[in-house]
């Protein structure tokens, strides 16, 4: 073997091994990056109840329907833009207590931010016979919003709590 031919092969050794190396670095730091990144992170409450007055009454006969609330808190470590509540039957909204001797509430389309911490309620309203294909969607911006990165959360209450029209009172 000439000195030509090795010192080729040293060059490519070394120029392989730096390509290996930072891919190697690049992917361990965009991971490490990722699984430490902050995000919001739901806790929530379920409550559901027979109500006789209300958009379904007339339409359901005497069942009325039912109302589903709740409070939802940002559990996480991030703060939450923009944030909305839908449902499968089309009823649903957010709320906020206002201070105020009353403990008045304050109905909302979305909320544009909840920090870590905060909670808002919720509520939704289904006919009895819907009660096990309700879900509740929630949906919110992820920082950096300049993404407009959409995550969501989708509770079953079917799931947490008997069916009310089905409770003996």
């Amino acid at each position: 073997m000439n000195d030509e031919v090795f010192w080729q092969a040293v060059a490519a050794s070394v120029a392989l091994a730096t390509a290996v190396s930072t891919a190697v670095a690049w992917i361990v730091g965009s991971w490490a990056r990722n699984r430490s990144r902050t995000e919001a992170d739901w806790a929530f409450t379920v409550r559901a109840r027979v109500v006789q007055i209300g958009p379904f009454a007339e339409t359901e006969g005497t069942h009325g329907h039912i109302r589903v609330e709740g409070t939802l808190a940002n559990a996480g470590d991030a703060t939450a833009f923009r944030l909305t509540l839908s449902s499968s039957s089309g009823r649903s909204g957010l709320t906020t207590r206002i201070n105020s001797p009353t403990s008045a509430y304050q109905q909302h389309d979305w909320l544009a931010v909840v920090r870590p911490g905060e909670s808002v309620d919720y509520w939704a309203e289904v006919p009895p016979g819907d009660w096990s294909d309700l879900v509740i969607t929630l949906d919110w911006i992820a920082t950096p919003t300049r993404l407009k990165k959409h995550l969501q959360f989708e509770l079953k209450p079917s799931e947490f709590r008997p069916d009310p029209t089905s409770i003996d009172e």
